[in-house]
């Protein structure tokens, strides 16, 4: 019960690691707003950790926008009396130079930087007066090197100001006893790499099985363990830097990829 008593955001918590992480974190104790802009998977997120014994609640959420990350912080504190954890996960894929148009450019700044910014912004002020707290990112290896996403640079430019965002406000914070930290994963098993193909037009293209078995089998190549993550790995991860045993951990961002940068 490592997050005993903690109250917990997680946004993008219907899929993948957010999934993963509600669904840690809530065994380890942790009470869970789930926050996702599909509400069919995040109510079945909430769903899994009820019946598991755990305690959760749902928002639905745009995190590309201001005012929705600021109800969302609202609504964890209403409902819970206090906030503990964000995890700012949600993020959103991006295309090749070729294929990147101005509308897809500025979702992704959005969703990926601009809406965790205000999210941050609006949390501090709750964990300020608490004296504590923990803020987590999902980044990604492509926002530390080229080489982790080049295919997309757009992609890799944004996390890159995920982690820089990461580091400015670890300074700021420190002193309220407000920890921050990146998670920076490299190529993971999660339904975000089909948001990563484009079609001739520039419309995001769903892999098929066989296309994802293909596309994974390639990166499998590349990578030391000689496989892709999984998102129960970066929750584990996750759950290690909210818990006190990352107690004096603060401003960094950690790499999880199986050895590939």
């Amino acid at each position: 019960m490592r997050l005993e008593g903690k109250v917990a955001v997680i946004t993008g918590a219907g899929s993948g690691i957010g999934r993963a992480t509600a669904i840690l974190f809530a065994k380890e104790g942790a009470k869970i707003l789930v926050a996702d802009y599909n509400a069919k998977s995040g109510q079945e997120t909430v769903e899994q950790i009820k019946k598991a014994g755990g305690t959760a609640g749902f928002i639905e959420v745009d995190i590309g926008k201001i005012a929705d990350n600021e109800n969302m912080i609202d609504t964890a504190v209403n409902l819970y009396s206090r906030l503990d954890i964000l995890y700012n996960n949600a993020g959103l894929g991006g295309p090749t130079l070729e294929l990147t148009t101005e509308e897809n450019w500025r979702a992704m700044l959005d969703v990926n930087l601009t809406g965790p910014f205000f999210a941050c912004k609006h949390a501090i002020e709750v964990m300020k007066k608490q004296g504590s707290g923990n803020i987590l990112f999902t980044g990604s290896a492509g926002g530390l090197k080229g080489t982790g996403r080049a295919r997309s640079p757009s992609y890799a430019v944004v996390k890159a100001g995920v982690i820089l965002l990461t580091d400015c406000l670890s300074r700021l914070v420190g002193q309220y006893n407000i920890r921050v930290n990146c998670i920076c994963p490299g190529v993971t098993n999660t339904a975000l790499y089909d948001s990563h193909f484009y079609d001739a037009q520039g419309n995001a293209h769903t892999l098929n099985e066989e296309e994802k078995r293909a596309f994974m089998a390639g990166f499998n190549k590349q990578i030391s363990l000689g496989r892709v993550g999984t998102p129960e790995e970066i929750a584990n991860l996750a759950l290690f830097l909210a818990s006190d045993e990352s107690s004096h951990i603060t401003g960094e961002a950690i790499l999880i990829d199986g050895g590939r940068m």
